[in-house]
């Protein structure tokens, strides 16, 4: 079952093709209305819902104890059809045969499916119009769905057929009772009185108050008379006394049934004592609110809050709220602790008053927020029988956000606190109907979840300047006062509002402010380097990244200590040689960090360190396993980390180090069920190509799919078509590639490798490029513009083959102008792109990385012919994990076989780069760009 826990966890969210019937709940064991209906099990975020996680259908939900038991849906209509396509199976064989045709109708009535259940009740009727059996049970179904006049008439044939069945009859004298014929019924009973088996005292019940209804109420008592003789527990029961009193109030009989009733059960006396007890309920309850008035105490720190409230001490835990009890009158409110906040705060006063029958429908309550910490919202939901209406954006327009008030009183609330319920009871009989409901909620997060509300809720009518104070006032409260000492334990959330912060931060105070805590911050905390990402979005959005560069340089001479400082001065050096040695520093102290992993490898990736690359990349192998491993969120969720897992990155290095071997070694070593990874796939299959081994690739393609077959369970178009486009595409075959992949769905948005493709193969390139963007904004509906990096390149590149030299610089400068200050300095793209000429080493010391590294290379290569040479030997042993234009490349410079370990280009002597430790070996290859994401503060 969902469950949350102060706004947060599971819920579910609407109720569809909803199967309601009376039924005994198998977990209370109270007869229950029982429901089955469809629904979305969601994660919410104070009760929102924001995450699904799949479609359920809920079975035997009972009104009482709400326990149920779930399937998901699909697995639910998969057994409805299985259930389905078996009964019809067997009707068909046996067309004739009863049994089976009552066995479908069932199936479909307790799948929801009324419609077609109508419809092979029909058939029932028609096919066994002489069938006792068939009748009866018909008539049973009618009663259930509400169609009395259908009922009628199948317990008539049933009769009609078998009038010597006691079920029969005892059918069709409720049927005769129901018409108004008492006596014909009575007389069809009078054939059973003798047969205890079918002996009913509800019929006579029932006959004895269809004499009533007819005024027949001699007849009447003394069917009651005879009732009562037979079973004298019937006179306990309310119903049949209140039938005999009204009987015997007709007829006044000396020979009662029933005793007399007592004077203290007389109606008079029963309207007096209630009378006098609700007089005594008004009193006593306007007495027992005036002292007990609900006052709700909130504490917005990060530790616990004591208050005083008149003379009761009030303790409050972090972050929540303490529902407290006062009687009406003036209250003086004064904070006892933490020392810290008890110095700022003033005591102050609140009254409650109200008269004494106002109190008894006043729901006023007081919300007191002594320490001027907490945010909460005033939130409305509105509840509908028309499971489609979405009334989110209602809902968040006239809801309201109040933040450190530490006065307030509220009269219109239902729910304080707590959670929405999923339904309401309303005796309103318009289904079209939209109730409102309304309920406090505190916010509890501090970062960007809260930062997200204060943008989105309770901001009709207000600017966006409105908004940003509202969130930067909400996020300063929780940072250290500016003068407060330095050695201050600071807040364990201060990282999280730090953050957020700098994504709202907007006035030279603030960033003053900003600055000021992260030093603070990092001096306990110096091994952090998400930093570098955080400072430098906010000097980008500030536009101000040359004074944020300068920051860092000056932090990072001034504060040697701090590894995050040297770590974000590597992010925004230009120089691929100085970022290695900086990260290369870092490495022996941080060797843990992942993020420094994933970043040192690249650049070792791409100054051709590729043996330490590999190292580095194992040492983060084994912290990711770890993490996995000693994580209990994994573990609950039952992920698994398979031994012999491998990373496209090392496989990528060691195709660069031509150490084929080592790659055939590692495949072999793969267990199957790890063999249906998407990127192992295209690397393997490309590898294979260019070593010459195509004859392998089928056989590889073979397992692949087998594998992938039997793990998930499934064969899709995707998982035939893919494999086999791939081989294509690597093998040069690219008209033969576009055809598979425009001939279906699966591949059809495979979008850079189809951009790639429309480069490679077509004439009118730009139109089939429009007409892709355009398909992919349909699809995605939303406005694609893929002037990025690399496929502005990859279009110059295309260019520079046709000849248009002139053409091709225009797209790059174009491209350029919308580059921000913060790529063209950290990357070097500045003094690159723009100079007259470049010589090798300039070239080979770009922080340009993966794909992109390989197609600026390309473009630059003719762009200045004295670098042809050195990089075409370079792309010759240059691979990456992103398959972005190499073929590309491949096709512009020829780059088309893999030479054995062992063998080498032999470049000049003057065509060797720069760095010594980078030896560029012969052409190779790379995989998909799952893997491996793309380094913070590079591209």
């Amino acid at each position: 079952m969902p469950f949350t826990i102060n706004g947060v966890g599971t819920t579910y969210f609407g109720k569809k093709n909803k199967n309601e019937y009376q039924g005994k709940c198998e977990f209370c064991g109270q007869p229950s209305q029982i429901i089955d209906y469809d629904t979305l099990h969601s994660v919410c975020l104070l009760y929102i819902p924001i995450i699904p996680l799949g479609r359920k259908r809920v079975l035997g939900e009972c009104n009482h104890c709400g326990q149920h038991r779930t399937l998901k849906l699909s697995e639910w209509e998969d057994s409805v059809e299985s259930a389905l396509t078996e009964s019809m199976l067997r009707m068909k064989e046996k067309p004739h045969d009863l049994a089976a045709a009552i066995e479908l109708h069932q199936t479909f009535h307790q799948a929801g499916k009324q419609d077609q259940a109508a419809e092979i009740a029909r058939v029932i009727k028609e096919r066994f119009p002489r069938d006792f059996d068939a009748h009866y049970y018909l008539t049973t179904w009618y009663e259930i769905t509400g169609r009395p006049e259908d009922a009628q008439k199948s317990i008539r044939k049933a009769y009609e057929l078998a009038p010597h069945k006691p079920e029969a009859i005892q059918g069709m004298a409720v049927a005769y009772i129901q018409e108004g014929e008492p006596d014909r019924a009575e007389k069809l009973l009078e054939e059973l009185e003798q047969d205890e088996e079918h002996h009913d005292p509800g019929l006579w019940i029932l006959l004895a108050e269809a004499y009533q209804q007819q005024g027949e109420h001699k007849r009447a008592h003394q069917l009651f008379t005879k009732l009562k003789e037979e079973s004298p527990e019937l006179s306990r029961h309310p119903d049949f006394s209140k039938a005999v009193r009204k009987t015997e109030k007709h007829l006044k009989p000396t020979n009662r049934i029933l005793k007399p009733v007592p004077i203290y059960q007389q109606p008079w006396a029963i309207v007096s004592a209630v009378v006098l007890l609700i007089g005594s309920v008004v009193v006593m309850g306007s007495l027992y609110l005036k002292s007990n008035r609900s006052v709700y105490v909130l504490n917005g720190l990060n530790e616990p809050i004591e208050v005083m409230v008149g003379e009761e001490l009030i303790h409050v835990p972090p972050l929540s709220q303490t529902e407290v009890s006062v009687s009406e009158g003036a209250h003086t409110v004064q904070l006892q602790a933490p020392l810290s906040e008890v110095e700022k705060r003033e005591p102050y006063d609140f009254t409650m008053e109200s008269s004494f029958f106002k109190r008894l429908i006043d729901d006023t309550v007081t919300i007191l927020d002594p320490t001027e910490s907490a945010a909460y919202m005033k939130v409305v939901e509105f509840y509908s029988e028309d499971e489609d209406q979405d009334f989110s954006e209602r809902a968040a327009k006239e809801s309201q956000v109040f933040m450190f008030e530490k006065l307030k009183q509220f009269d219109d609330i239902n729910f304080y606190f707590e959670e929405f319920p999923l339904e309401i009871h309303v005796s309103s009989s318009n289904p079209t109907e939209v109730h409102q409901r309304t309920g406090l909620r505190l916010i509890q997060d501090r970062g960007f979840g809260a930062a997200y509300l204060l943008r989105e809720i309770g901001t009709n009518g207000m600017s966006e300047k409105q908004i940003d104070t509202r969130q930067t006032r909400f996020l300063e409260r929780y940072l250290p006062d500016e003068d407060s000492p330095e050695d201050q334990p600071l807040d364990e959330d201060l990282s999280l509002v730090l953050q957020t912060y700098s994504t709202v931060l907007t006035e030279q105070e603030q960033l003053d402010r900003f600055r000021s805590v992260m030093i603070r911050w990092l001096k306990a905390h110096p091994d952090e380097f998400f930093w570098a990402d955080s400072y430098g979005e906010m000097m980008n959005r500030l536009d101000r990244f040359t004074e944020g560069t300068e920051d860092i340089q000056k932090w990072a001479e001034e504060f040697p200590e701090i590894a995050t400082f040297q770590y974000m001065l590597a992010s925004v050096t230009p120089s691929l040689q100085k970022r290695v040695e900086i990260y290369s520093d870092l490495y022996q102290k941080q060797a843990d960090n992942n993020q420094l992993l994933n970043v040192y490898k690249q650049a070792l990736h791409a100054a051709g360190q590729y043996e330490k690359a590999i190292e580095v990349e194992e040492v983060g192998f084994a912290l990711r396993k770890q993490r996995y491993s000693d994580n209990p969120q994994w573990n609950d969720l039952e992920v698994e980390f398979p031994e012999n897992s491998q990373s496209l990155f090392k496989l990528v290095c060691l195709l660069c180090l031509r150490d084929l071997e080592q790659i055939d070694q590692i495949y072999a070593e793969l267990a199957e069920s790890e063999f249906t990874d998407m990127g192992l796939l295209q690397f393997r299959i490309e590898e294979l190509i260019e070593t010459g081994r195509s004859s392998e690739v089928p056989a590889v393609i073979e397992a692949w799919q087998a594998n992938y077959d039997k793990k998930y369970d499934q064969q899709t178009d995707w998982v035939a078509q893919f494999p086999e486009f791939w081989k294509l595409f690597c093998s040069g075959e690219f008209k033969a590639a576009i055809d598979i992949q425009e001939s279906g769905e699966s591949l059809k948005y495979y979008d850079e490798v189809r951009y790639e493709l429309i480069l490679l193969t077509q004439d009118d390139y730009q139109t089939k490029i429009n007409t892709m963007m355009k398909e992919l904004s349909e699809v995605y509906e939303v406005d694609l513009d893929f002037d990025l990096f690399s496929f502005k390149l990859m279009e110059a590149i295309r260019l520079q083959k046709e000849g248009k030299n002139s053409e091709a610089e225009a797209v790059i400068d174009e491209y350029y102008t919308t580059l921000t200050d913060a790529y063209k300095n950290t990357t070097g793209l500045r003094n690159i792109l723009q100079a007259e000429s470049v010589t090798w080493e300039e070239l080979t010391d770009l922080p340009v990385y993966d794909h992109n590294r390989r197609l600026l290379f390309r473009y630059l290569a003719l762009k200045h012919e004295n670098l042809f040479e050195n990089v075409r030997n370079y792309l010759q042993g240059y691979h990456t994990v992103s398959s972005l234009g190499h073929q590309l490349v491949d096709q512009q410079l020829e780059l088309r076989s893999l030479p054995q370990k062992g063998e080498q280009t032999n470049p000049s002597e003057e065509n060797v780069p720069a760095n010594p430790e980078s030896t560029i070996p012969a052409k190779v290859e790379r995989p998909s760009a799952e893997t491996v994401p793309e380094p913070a503060g590079t591209e």
